[in-house]
């Protein structure tokens, strides 16, 4: 690791540093540094200021050494006091708060000012520009600040300020314009350094108030932090170190980092607030002559840095920076990780005004590319406290220790910084900032808006039931709208006066801007806790497209196609009016080139779910349905335009049944992907020693625990991980978190064979680029494809990129150039033969028959694909080089207990928070453990060395072989964890569920009520013994140990299961266990 710089050691590596210094030298105030600075190294340079003449167009610097900077702070010192009555603290008034506020640029005229203000004995509050008056003046008013100095381009606002003080009736603050340097300069021989010095002691002064920060307001009204001098010198480092580069302005983190350089004898060169920030601005000024030694560092805010990426000249400039530092905002990470990928030497910084410098990314940049997370050390963490906030996140809080902490929160003297942070899956003491407690939204600027109270003031409308803002990481603020019953004809217009009532009611930075209100559907609900608060971040990936989708608008400039206000007119034409709003929902323009034909299947055409959903809400909103309430599946349930049920009686076409199109077009699939050519192998074809191998579906259950069982295998030289991601960096985090939230390990040497790719399996290069692919085809001597949606509702055709991806997962690895060797498992579903008879057994082998699978889109999805892979076998894998892995019930793990909480079995259980009950039922649940699912897999795919040509692929069922334990023993088992409930007969709990359901009882434990309702709602209680599937499992038991020697539901499982939903809160125990 590169070694400590004074930017990014924090308050406790500033405090080990400066114990070990022999040299170190303790200041008690800031005027005592800053002589001393001007003692030691008179012409070093302290700051530098870049200037620009715009009738030349020329970049230069207004360069200070630290002894300028202290004699001319001292000559103004004089002025303000002799010339303008300024105050001087003198012996008599120790002890009194002294304050002066200043409104300026962040300028030279800033810093002078400051230093100035500290020769007086003055504590400074830094107002930032962009406060409104009211907040100004109330400011002054706490801190009771007796001058309010102001530059001249601050005129009206300092104006404005003192008007408020009026409409109070008190007394503002005396106005003060900061004098131009011109009119004291001249007074420089006439100084005595003497006579100017304050009338206080170093000593003395060390606890007076040196700078007051204050909060952004984003909470209400934004609050002071005092600092006083011992502050900002005794817990800095006082280290060596090269020039840095800033944008950040003086009257926010600029001085904390000023503090850092004047303590480390060093030279910090702004970029003034006055001038325009360009990305060519900022390139020519680090390059303009004046900069006797060249910076090695930058300093900004997440917006500046993405200006400079976007250009070749500013990209190249943050490449030649040794560090380039981000703060004040989270940088967004696909930018951050670009830039990392690129070069950059990116770290990140966090802090606070009320504790200081906390932790940095700071690591080693040539390995380790994990920019965002934050890292502590052994010293840190006996002050820094990272407490759990809940199953997944953890909480800040500083304790009392901590060098640079001034302000307390806490009974103890410890404070909570109220930002919540994600422990990073592998590095030890690494942690992922991912929001505040508070809800407060952080925007790409630094700023920040508080969106309770503005969300309060929408719903203060009878036309607005909810509302809830979003613009994290964003340049503007947006707002999710929920009509009122009484409004759901409710346009934007309609919205505009109230929306402009509560944009009074915010600062500029967080007015809602009405092209980001999205307008919602009546019945919407967001997902809310127990107790009833907004989980605001479920809500926003709830609708993240949505978002997105009105950022990219916003930002281009473009409107949408169709507003919604565009409803259908009687006489027109209906067909093409519904093929307009399903392209514009969609985003596909219209013309005869892009847009849908009105008998093209839409799925096939690349319609996906999230889509289907906005076509359904955009017809609900347009068409003329008296009340009536369109299928949230409708889309899925008609496959093209004219074969609409909606557009039935306009049509005169409804043509075959559903369920007769499904079945027609499962055969059109099985030939068309299933059409493979034998493969002519050229002389670069080999047998591979050690494993290459291709995992899809590495972020759900059975892949997560695929890939941690694959890696500590030595047999296994690379693997590839296929995934949905925007980049390189976000599939590793992908995976990094599904592996984290299963709590599986994993060690640092084994993650070396990991390679993550972001990829669209239905491209015939998998979306991952042809050269890429083209290693992959020559390299890949095993692919284990787990992924697949699973999605109940839908219909078949959502499942065709699914089944494209297999395709061309096989043709990747049956090119001339593939291993010899190279073979193909595919993880199915039992459900892809459940509609055959159950009387019989149900045997290892593929089914020609396809009303074989049970008459869903995704059984049937399964069947195709175990056609396709049928197919493969008699031409291009043969010799047992393709498999089908037939699954059925996964519940959890056996070492930690964890079972997804969306699932069937996990939701049965959780009705019993509805009323207290769960069911009776009269069956042995046919559970396998996914982590005895993954073993069994291996088992079969690592050690197939059947060399026996066949016909056919094998097919294994990967499922329960002993159903000896009872439910009714593992219901036994919850109470004995501290579970309550009452077992009651199964019609008995589908009534009460049935009640609850109209009662409005907790939502995610009865959406799937309609199946329970069939299943169990009748005398058997259960599942009729003759309807139980008996799986052959011959072809398993042969190759899987694990399958053999198949263990029954223990109740130690169920033990460590009901303790993985306490801990994630997905159930609660009994007050008495």
């Amino acid at each position: 690791m590169p070694p400590l710089s004074y930017l990014v050691m924090t308050a406790s590596d500033a405090a080990e540093y400066n114990a070990q210094d022999p040299n170190y030298i303790r200041h008690s105030s800031l005027n005592q540094l800053l002589e001393e600075r001007a003692s030691s190294c008179p012409n070093s340079i302290a700051a530098a200021f870049a200037a620009h003449s715009a009738g030349k167009n020329e970049w230069g610097w207004d360069t200070w050494t630290f002894d300028s900077l202290r004699r001319e702070s001292l000559i103004l010192a004089n002025h303000l006091a002799s010339d303008l009555h300024i105050p001087v603290r003198t012996s008599d008034k120790a002890q009194d708060r002294m304050v002066i506020a200043l409104l300026c640029p962040s300028t030279a005229d800033f810093m002078l000012t400051v230093c100035a203000c500290w020769q007086l004995g003055l504590g400074v509050l830094l107002l930032a520009p962009q406060n409104t008056p009211q907040a100004i003046s109330y400011l002054c008013r706490v801190t009771q600040s007796t001058h309010l100095l102001y530059h001249s381009s601050m005129t009206a606002l300092a104006q404005n300020a003192s008007l408020d003080y009026e409409s109070l009736k008190e007394i503002a603050p005396t106005l003060v314009q900061i004098p131009q340097r011109e009119s004291w300069i001249s007074r420089r021989e006439l100084f005595s350094r003497e006579q100017a010095k304050s009338c206080l002691s170093y000593e003395d002064e060390a606890d007076t108030v040196a700078i007051i920060f204050h909060t952004s307001g984003s909470s209400g009204v934004p609050k002071p932090i005092y600092q006083n001098h011992r502050l900002w010198t005794e817990p800095l480092p006082c280290v060596p170190g090269e020039p840095a580069f800033t944008t950040t302005p003086l009257f926010h983190g600029g001085m904390s980092d000023f503090f850092r350089s004047i303590n480390s004898k060093s030279a910090l060169y702004f970029f003034p607030s006055s001038l325009p920030v360009t990305s060519s601005n900022l390139v020519q000024a680090v390059s303009a002559r004046g900069i006797l030694n060249k910076p090695t560092s930058f300093l900004s805010v997440p917006y500046i840095i993405q200006l400079l990426k976007e250009t070749e000249d500013g990209l190249k400039l943050l490449q030649e920076f040794e560090l380039v530092s981000t703060g004040g905002s989270p940088m967004p990470k696909e930018i951050g990780d670009s830039l990392v990928n690129q070069g950059v030497r990116l770290v990140s910084r966090y802090g606070s005004s009320e504790c200081g410098f906390l932790m940095s990314s700071h690591r080693d940049y040539g390995i380790d590319k994990e920019w965002s997370y934050l890292r502590t050390n052994d010293a840190a963490l006996k002050c820094l406290i990272l407490e759990p906030h809940d199953h997944e996140s953890f909480s800040l809080i500083v304790k009392s220790g901590w060098p640079s902490k001034c302000v307390s929160n806490q009974a103890d003297g410890s404070y909570i910084t109220g930002d919540i942070f994600i422990k990073h899956p592998t590095i030890e003491h690494a942690w992922l900032l991912s929001g505040r407690s508070d809800d407060v939204i952080v925007m790409v600027n630094g700023e920040k808006a508080s969106p309770v109270p503005l969300e309060e003031s929408l719903c203060t409308s009878p036309l607005i039931a909810e509302a809830v803002l979003f613009g994290a990481n964003r340049s503007a603020i947006g707002a999710l709208i929920v009509p009122s019953s009484e409004a759901s004809a409710v346009t934007l217009t309609d919205l505009l006066p109230f929306l402009a009532n509560t944009n009074r009611l915010a600062p500029s930075h967080s007015q809602i801007s009405p092209e980001l209100v999205l307008i919602l559907l009546t019945d919407v609900k967001f997902p809310r806790a127990s107790k009833g608060s907004l989980q605001r971040g479920m809500t926003y990936q709830l609708f993240e497209k949505e978002i997105e989708r009105a950022y990219r608008s916003f930002e281009s400039g473009e409107e949408e196609s169709d507003n919604e206000d565009g409803k259908w007119k009687e006489g027109t034409d209906l067909l093409a009016f519904v093929k307009k709003v399903i392209e514009a929902s969609c985003g596909v323009s219209n013309s005869q080139e892009n847009g849908f034909g009105f008998d093209e299947d839409l799925f096939a055409a690349g319609v996906n779910s999230l889509q289907s959903t906005r076509i359904r809400n955009s017809l609900q909103k347009k068409l003329p349905l008296k009340g009536q309430k369109l299928s949230s599946n409708i889309v899925f349930e008609c496959s093209t335009i004219r074969r609409s049920r909606l557009l039935g009686e306009e049509t005169g076409d409804e043509g075959p049944s559903l369920d007769e199109r499904e079945l027609e077009y499962m055969q059109v699939l099985i030939d068309k992907l299933g059409a493979f050519e034998t493969p002519s192998k050229d002389d670069s074809g080999c047998i591979r020693q050690g494993e290459h191998v291709i995992l899809t579906g590495s972020t759900g259950s059975l892949g997560a625990h695929l890939l941690a069982q694959l890696l500590p295998l030595k047999s296994i030289t690379l693997i590839t991980l296929l995934l949905r991601a925007e980049s390189i960096p976000h599939a590793f985090d992908r995976v990094k978190a599904s592996l984290s939230a299963r709590k599986l390990s994993f060690s640092i040497a084994d993650w070396k064979k990991v390679r993550c790719l972001p990829a669209d399996l239905s491209k015939s290069d998998l979306g991952v680029g042809h050269q890429t692919w083209s290693e992959m085809a020559r390299e890949t001597t095993l692919v284990l494809h787990a992924a697949w949606s699973v999605n109940f509702v839908g219909r078949l055709q959502g499942f065709v990129p699914h089944l494209e991806g297999l395709s061309n997962l096989i043709k990747t690895i049956t090119q001339p150039t593939s291993q010899l060797n190279s073979r193909l498992y595919f993880c199915s579903s039992t459900a892809s033969i459940l509609n055959q008879d159950l009387a019989y057994p149900l045997l290892e082998e593929v089914s020609l028959n396809n009303e074989d699978a049970v008459h869903m889109g995704y059984a049937r999805s399964k069947l195709v694909a175990e056609r396709i892979c049928l197919s493969a076998s008699k031409t291009c894998l043969p010799d047992s080089r393709i498999g089908i892995l037939r699954l059925g019930q996964l519940c959890a793990d056996t070492q930690k207990g964890i079972w997804n909480e969306t699932e069937g079995w996990p939701l049965l259980f959780a009705s019993m928070e509805v009323d207290g009950k769960l069911p009776g039922l009269k069956e042995n649940p046919a559970w396998l453990p996914v982590d005895k699912s993954a073993a069994s897999i291996l088992d079969i795919v690592l050690l197939d060395s059947s060399s026996e040509p066949l016909d056919k692929p094998l097919t294994y069922h990967i499922v329960a072989t002993n159903l000896s334990t009872a439910f009714s023993s593992i219901l036994g088992w919850f109470k004995k964890a501290g579970l309550s409930f009452d077992v009651v007969d199964p019609q008995e709990w589908v009534r009460g569920l049935k009640e609850a359901e109209e009662q409005g009882g907790r939502q995610d434990c009865l959406k799937l009520l309609d199946l329970w309702d069939k299943a169990y709602n009748h005398p058997s209680g259960g599942i009729d013994p003759t309807l139980f599937p008996n799986f052959d499992v011959s072809n398993a038991a042969r190759y899987s140990q694990t399958i053999r020697k198949s263990e029954p539901i223990s109740e130690e499982l169920v033990l460590k299961m009901v303790d993985a939903w306490v801990q994630s809160g997905f159930l609660r125990k009994s007050a008495s266990a």
